[in-house]
């Protein structure tokens, strides 16, 4: 995989473009189309006692809960069609990309790496890849993976130095903004 890159500061936040020549499998986006058109929200809520993911209406009506777990299920995205949603989810300090059905089914681990942790996930707009931040013990990377949980691809070396956040694909599925710090972000110790 070939890629290209600048940094700039915008404020005090810093921000990294990674402009991705091939991806997972050659997909290219078809369109820019990052909401679903099915008009519902993904949304984390401790409702229920811990961190779970639901949909509702736009209206916010009919929320319907669709993990059901001890873990901490966190920051959902949807797929550009509205049918699947990516997620992360924390057991045992352990955090790992998840896919589910928009309907609740389907339930797929895509990141079986328990050395790792992997937060952020980030639909591609053509709803074939994501792309997600990995911590694997000083700093952060930014990979990319297709939908069915292969070409697993580092496309951000943090260098055990930078904390990336955030992956977003641009519109056109080229290109990932990430922000980065250099900074700890978020480690978790056993007594949090």
């Amino acid at each position: 995989m070939s890629r290209k890159g600048c940094v700039m500061r915008i404020g005090s936040a810093i921000v990294v473009v990674v402009g991705l020549m091939s991806v997972v499998g050659g997909a290219t986006a078809q369109d820019g189309k990052t909401v679903p058109q099915n008009g519902k929200i993904a949304f984390a809520s401790d409702r229920d006692g811990n961190y779970e993911i639901y949909v509702m209406d736009s209206d916010g009506s009919n929320a319907t809960r669709l993990t059901h777990n001890d873990a901490s299920d966190l920051h959902p995205d949807w797929s550009a069609d509205g049918s699947k949603i990516a997620f992360q989810s924390t057991v045992n300090l352990s955090t790992a990309i998840y896919i589910i059905n928009a309907d609740g089914s389907g339930l797929v681990n895509l990141t079986q790496n328990p050395s790792a942790d992997y937060r952020y996930p980030a639909w591609s707009p053509d709803g074939t890849q994501l792309a997600f931040t990995a911590y694997t013990g000083g700093g952060t990377d930014i990979y990319v993976i297709a939908a069915d949980g292969t070409g697993l691809t580092k496309v951000v070396d943090g260098n055990s130095e930078r904390y990336y956040l955030f992956p977003t694909w641009s519109p056109d599925g080229t290109s990932i903004l990430v922000s980065f710090t250099d900074e700890v972000v978020g480690v978790l110790s056993g007594s949090n």
